[in-house]
Protein backbone atom coordinates (compact mmCIF):
# COMPACT_ATOMS: atom_id res chain seq x y z
CA UNK A 1 0.00 0.00 0.00
CA UNK A 2 0.99 3.56 -0.94
CA UNK A 3 2.26 6.15 1.59
CA UNK A 4 1.17 9.85 1.16
CA UNK A 5 4.01 12.22 1.45
CA UNK A 6 4.23 13.08 5.14
CA UNK A 7 2.92 9.96 6.61
CA UNK A 8 5.18 7.42 8.75
CA UNK A 9 5.64 3.90 7.14
CA UNK A 10 6.62 0.71 8.61
CA UNK A 11 10.74 1.36 8.87
CA UNK A 12 10.10 4.89 9.80
CA UNK A 13 10.41 6.16 13.85
CA UNK A 14 7.72 8.76 15.01
CA UNK A 15 10.48 10.64 15.96
CA UNK A 16 11.53 11.20 12.48
CA UNK A 17 7.64 11.59 11.13
CA UNK A 18 7.45 14.50 13.20
CA UNK A 19 10.91 15.72 12.14
CA UNK A 20 9.37 16.17 8.44
CA UNK A 21 6.12 18.14 8.62
CA UNK A 22 4.22 18.29 5.17
CA UNK A 23 4.89 20.33 2.95
CA UNK A 24 3.10 23.74 3.27
CA UNK A 25 -0.06 24.74 0.90
CA UNK A 26 2.31 27.44 -0.86
CA UNK A 27 5.25 24.90 -1.17
CA UNK A 28 2.96 22.11 -3.16
CA UNK A 29 2.03 25.66 -5.40
CA UNK A 30 5.63 26.51 -6.20
CA UNK A 31 6.96 22.77 -6.99
CA UNK A 32 3.66 22.99 -9.88
CA UNK A 33 4.28 26.04 -10.97
CA UNK A 34 7.62 25.38 -11.58
CA UNK A 35 6.79 22.26 -13.41
CA UNK A 36 4.34 24.33 -15.74
CA UNK A 37 6.88 26.81 -16.67
CA UNK A 38 9.47 23.82 -17.57
CA UNK A 39 6.77 22.10 -19.81
CA UNK A 40 5.91 26.29 -21.08
CA UNK A 41 9.67 26.47 -21.99
CA UNK A 42 9.64 23.18 -24.03
CA UNK A 43 6.72 23.78 -25.88
CA UNK A 44 7.70 27.07 -26.52
CA UNK A 45 11.15 26.02 -28.01
CA UNK A 46 9.70 23.43 -29.95
CA UNK A 47 6.87 26.12 -31.65
CA UNK A 48 9.72 28.30 -32.17
CA UNK A 49 11.75 25.82 -33.88
CA UNK A 50 8.88 24.86 -36.40
CA UNK A 51 7.72 28.39 -36.77
CA UNK A 52 11.33 29.97 -37.50
CA UNK A 53 11.91 26.44 -40.08
CA UNK A 54 8.59 28.21 -41.55
CA UNK A 55 9.65 31.51 -42.10
CA UNK A 56 13.42 30.60 -43.10
CA UNK A 57 11.55 28.37 -45.99
CA UNK A 58 9.02 30.94 -46.90
CA UNK A 59 11.84 33.66 -47.34
CA UNK A 60 14.83 31.46 -49.16
CA UNK A 61 14.56 33.98 -51.78
CA UNK A 62 15.32 37.41 -51.18
CA UNK A 63 12.98 39.67 -53.80
CA UNK A 64 10.19 37.67 -54.62
CA UNK A 65 6.90 38.92 -54.90
CA UNK A 66 4.14 36.88 -53.56
CA UNK A 67 0.78 36.20 -55.25
CA UNK A 68 -2.07 35.17 -53.54
CA UNK A 69 -3.71 32.96 -55.88
CA UNK A 70 -6.30 31.02 -53.18
CA UNK A 71 -9.30 32.71 -55.12
CA UNK A 72 -7.76 33.78 -58.72
CA UNK A 73 -4.48 33.04 -60.47
CA UNK A 74 -2.64 35.16 -63.12
CA UNK A 75 0.48 33.52 -64.98
CA UNK A 76 1.35 37.15 -66.46
CA UNK A 77 3.61 36.93 -63.70
CA UNK A 78 7.50 37.62 -63.14
CA UNK A 79 8.69 34.13 -62.56
CA UNK A 80 11.13 31.50 -63.53
CA UNK A 81 12.46 27.90 -62.77
CA UNK A 82 15.65 26.57 -63.66
CA UNK A 83 14.80 23.08 -63.67
CA UNK A 84 11.56 21.13 -64.24
CA UNK A 85 9.93 18.21 -66.09
CA UNK A 86 7.99 17.24 -68.57
CA UNK A 87 5.93 13.66 -68.77
CA UNK A 88 4.34 12.52 -71.64
CA UNK A 89 1.63 10.17 -71.61
CA UNK A 90 1.75 8.53 -74.87
CA UNK A 91 -1.89 6.72 -76.94
CA UNK A 92 -1.94 2.35 -76.50
CA UNK A 93 0.23 0.61 -79.77
CA UNK A 94 -2.37 -0.36 -82.13
CA UNK A 95 -0.59 -4.28 -81.92
CA UNK A 96 -1.37 -4.15 -78.30
CA UNK A 97 -4.30 -2.33 -77.06
CA UNK A 98 -3.81 -4.22 -73.44
CA UNK A 99 -0.40 -2.32 -73.07
CA UNK A 100 -1.05 0.62 -70.94
CA UNK A 101 0.39 4.10 -71.90
CA UNK A 102 3.92 4.55 -72.22
CA UNK A 103 5.14 7.15 -69.85
CA UNK A 104 8.20 9.50 -71.28
CA UNK A 105 9.71 12.50 -69.89
CA UNK A 106 12.35 15.19 -70.32
CA UNK A 107 13.50 18.07 -68.85
CA UNK A 108 12.44 21.47 -69.14
CA UNK A 109 12.41 25.32 -67.65
CA UNK A 110 10.51 28.27 -67.69
CA UNK A 111 11.55 32.18 -67.49
CA UNK A 112 9.58 34.54 -68.15
CA UNK A 113 10.45 38.38 -67.62
CA UNK A 114 6.85 39.66 -67.73
CA UNK A 115 7.53 43.53 -67.09
CA UNK A 116 9.28 43.25 -70.67
CA UNK A 117 6.94 40.91 -72.45
CA UNK A 118 9.17 38.02 -73.30
CA UNK A 119 9.41 34.18 -72.16
CA UNK A 120 12.07 31.27 -72.94
CA UNK A 121 10.52 27.19 -72.49
CA UNK A 122 11.67 24.85 -73.58
CA UNK A 123 8.74 22.80 -75.02
CA UNK A 124 9.77 20.00 -76.45
CA UNK A 125 13.18 18.15 -76.28
CA UNK A 126 13.74 19.32 -79.97
CA UNK A 127 12.20 23.09 -79.31
CA UNK A 128 12.88 25.95 -76.74
CA UNK A 129 10.94 28.94 -77.30
CA UNK A 130 12.17 32.47 -77.08
CA UNK A 131 9.17 34.57 -77.09
CA UNK A 132 9.22 38.68 -77.25
CA UNK A 133 6.38 41.06 -77.37
CA UNK A 134 5.73 40.56 -81.50
CA UNK A 135 8.03 37.92 -82.31
CA UNK A 136 9.17 34.72 -81.37
CA UNK A 137 12.04 32.00 -82.18
CA UNK A 138 11.84 28.42 -82.53
CA UNK A 139 15.67 27.52 -81.54
CA UNK A 140 15.80 23.41 -82.83
CA UNK A 141 18.43 21.00 -81.08
CA UNK A 142 19.45 17.36 -81.44
CA UNK A 143 18.99 14.48 -78.96
CA UNK A 144 22.71 15.26 -77.62
CA UNK A 145 21.11 19.45 -77.20
CA UNK A 146 23.50 19.79 -80.31
CA UNK A 147 21.73 23.81 -81.68
CA UNK A 148 20.71 23.19 -85.03
CA UNK A 149 19.07 25.99 -86.28
CA UNK A 150 16.80 29.66 -85.33
CA UNK A 151 13.71 29.82 -86.81
CA UNK A 152 11.90 33.44 -86.77
CA UNK A 153 7.80 32.92 -86.28
CA UNK A 154 6.24 36.53 -86.63
CA UNK A 155 2.66 34.90 -85.91
CA UNK A 156 3.71 34.61 -82.94
CA UNK A 157 4.11 36.79 -79.83
CA UNK A 158 3.87 37.01 -76.06
CA UNK A 159 0.43 37.26 -75.44
CA UNK A 160 -0.47 34.57 -78.24
CA UNK A 161 2.05 32.37 -76.78
CA UNK A 162 0.42 31.96 -73.48
CA UNK A 163 -3.10 31.91 -74.87
CA UNK A 164 -2.01 28.94 -77.17
CA UNK A 165 -0.69 27.46 -74.01
CA UNK A 166 -3.80 27.80 -72.70
CA UNK A 167 -2.85 29.37 -69.96
CA UNK A 168 -4.07 32.97 -70.75
CA UNK A 169 -7.28 32.53 -69.10
CA UNK A 170 -7.29 30.61 -65.51
CA UNK A 171 -10.72 29.43 -64.11
CA UNK A 172 -11.03 28.82 -60.73
CA UNK A 173 -13.97 25.84 -60.93
CA UNK A 174 -12.15 23.35 -58.43
CA UNK A 175 -11.85 25.59 -55.37
CA UNK A 176 -9.01 22.85 -54.69
CA UNK A 177 -5.75 22.53 -52.94
CA UNK A 178 -3.75 19.27 -53.73
CA UNK A 179 -0.53 18.25 -52.33
CA UNK A 180 1.50 17.25 -55.42
CA UNK A 181 3.46 14.06 -55.85
CA UNK A 182 6.94 16.89 -56.04
CA UNK A 183 6.28 18.13 -52.54
CA UNK A 184 4.46 21.09 -53.43
CA UNK A 185 0.98 22.40 -52.16
CA UNK A 186 -1.21 23.82 -55.34
CA UNK A 187 -4.23 25.55 -56.00
CA UNK A 188 -5.55 23.75 -59.04
CA UNK A 189 -7.02 25.96 -61.58
CA UNK A 190 -8.33 25.21 -65.38
CA UNK A 191 -7.14 26.91 -68.14
CA UNK A 192 -8.42 27.36 -71.68
CA UNK A 193 -7.43 25.76 -74.44
CA UNK A 194 -6.81 26.95 -78.03
CA UNK A 195 -7.76 26.03 -81.37
CA UNK A 196 -4.55 26.95 -82.63
CA UNK A 197 -1.90 24.93 -81.83
CA UNK A 198 1.39 26.35 -80.58
CA UNK A 199 3.92 25.21 -83.87
CA UNK A 200 2.44 24.37 -87.02
CA UNK A 201 3.52 20.51 -86.01
CA UNK A 202 1.61 20.65 -83.19
CA UNK A 203 -1.37 18.81 -82.04
CA UNK A 204 -4.11 21.00 -80.58
CA UNK A 205 -5.11 20.66 -77.25
CA UNK A 206 -8.89 19.82 -75.68
CA UNK A 207 -8.26 20.89 -71.96
CA UNK A 208 -5.58 22.58 -70.14
CA UNK A 209 -5.18 22.33 -65.90
CA UNK A 210 -2.83 24.62 -64.15
CA UNK A 211 -1.34 24.67 -60.72
CA UNK A 212 -0.48 27.46 -58.47
CA UNK A 213 1.89 27.37 -56.07
CA UNK A 214 0.03 27.84 -52.76
CA UNK A 215 3.39 29.44 -50.99
CA UNK A 216 4.25 31.97 -53.29
CA UNK A 217 1.42 32.16 -56.33
CA UNK A 218 3.52 31.55 -59.28
CA UNK A 219 3.33 28.65 -61.56
CA UNK A 220 3.85 25.56 -60.69
CA UNK A 221 3.08 22.98 -63.51
CA UNK A 222 0.25 22.62 -66.59
CA UNK A 223 -1.07 20.02 -67.73
CA UNK A 224 -1.95 19.83 -71.43
CA UNK A 225 -4.38 17.16 -72.75
CA UNK A 226 -4.62 15.95 -76.47
CA UNK A 227 -6.64 13.21 -76.67
CA UNK A 228 -6.05 9.57 -77.92
CA UNK A 229 -6.17 11.23 -81.28
CA UNK A 230 -3.45 13.24 -81.65
CA UNK A 231 -1.28 12.66 -84.39
CA UNK A 232 1.95 12.81 -82.35
CA UNK A 233 0.29 9.61 -80.32
CA UNK A 234 0.75 11.83 -77.07
CA UNK A 235 -2.39 11.69 -75.47
CA UNK A 236 -1.24 13.99 -72.30
CA UNK A 237 1.95 16.03 -71.11
CA UNK A 238 2.63 16.71 -67.67
CA UNK A 239 4.83 19.81 -66.70
CA UNK A 240 5.93 20.37 -63.50
CA UNK A 241 8.72 23.19 -62.45
CA UNK A 242 10.79 22.91 -59.45
CA UNK A 243 11.28 25.71 -57.22
CA UNK A 244 9.43 28.03 -59.12
CA UNK A 245 10.98 31.71 -58.16
CA UNK A 246 8.11 34.60 -58.12
CA UNK A 247 10.78 37.12 -59.13
CA UNK A 248 11.77 38.78 -62.43
CA UNK A 249 15.00 36.59 -63.84
CA UNK A 250 18.53 37.81 -63.99
CA UNK A 251 18.90 40.63 -66.62
CA UNK A 252 21.58 38.50 -68.42
CA UNK A 253 19.50 35.29 -68.83
CA UNK A 254 18.16 36.19 -72.70
CA UNK A 255 22.18 36.67 -73.52
CA UNK A 256 23.73 33.99 -71.93
CA UNK A 257 20.56 31.05 -73.08
CA UNK A 258 19.64 32.41 -76.64
CA UNK A 259 22.07 31.58 -79.62
CA UNK A 260 23.37 33.88 -81.49
CA UNK A 261 21.92 32.70 -84.67
CA UNK A 262 18.38 34.05 -83.37
CA UNK A 263 18.17 37.72 -84.44
CA UNK A 264 16.16 40.12 -86.20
Amino acid sequence: MSSRPGSPTGSESSVEVRGKPPASFGTRIAQIAAVLFVFAALAGAFCYAILNGESGAASEHEGEVIQNVSTKFSVFWNQYSEYGRCRLILSRKTKSKEAAPVPNSYETYWYQDNDNKRIIFKVDESYVAFVFDKYAYWASYDAANNFLKCELDQTLGYDEFIRRLGLYTMFDRHSEVRQVSRGQTVYVYDGEASNIPLRPDSDIAYYVRSYASKQNGALAGFDTFYGSQSKSKIVARECFFTNMISKQPPSDTWEKMMPAQCTV
